[in-house]
């Protein structure tokens, strides 16, 4: 897919402004991008971004904001079960990132995302068979 110059700017900008954790500076960017190509994974970005800064309700509408337009937006669906882990929300956390395995089985993290929640809720050989998933990914 083609974008226009500026267009590719405004991007860097945004990336450049996440690595160096400048999250206001990036939601202005993506929202600006937002404004002239609605894209699932600008939408993701912008939450990641909101995530970051802890406002879960905003990241949350730019997560299904993203499911919306790629529903195999696998990054957005296990943004969203962070965020339920964050809000001790794990059974809705763990249908997040399942969803998110469905999609892309072969992402270590999601898995050790999915080991964290069913340690917390204490369904300890879960925990442990989504660990050996990950680490059989990793090698």
């Amino acid at each position: 897919m083609e974008s226009s110059s500026s267009n590719e700017t405004l991007e860097e900008k945004a990336k450049k402004a996440m690595e160096n954790c400048e999250f206001e500076e990036s939601i202005k960017y993506y929202e600006e991008i937002l404004k002239e190509k609605n894209n699932s994974e600008v939408w993701n970005n912008l939450g990641t971004a909101y995530l970051n800064l802890d406002n879960f309700n905003k990241a949350v509408e730019c997560f299904n904001k993203s499911l919306e337009l790629n529903p195999q937006q696998f990054v957005a669906l296990n943004n969203l079960g962070v965020i339920h882990v964050q809000e001790g929300k794990f059974d809705e956390a763990i249908s997040y990132f399942r969803k998110a395995i469905n999609i892309k089985p072969d992402k270590p993290s999601i898995w050790e995302n999915l080991a964290e929640c069913y340690e917390r809720i204490g369904k300890y050989s879960d925990a442990n068979a989504c660990k050996m998933n990950a680490i059989r990914l990793r090698s």
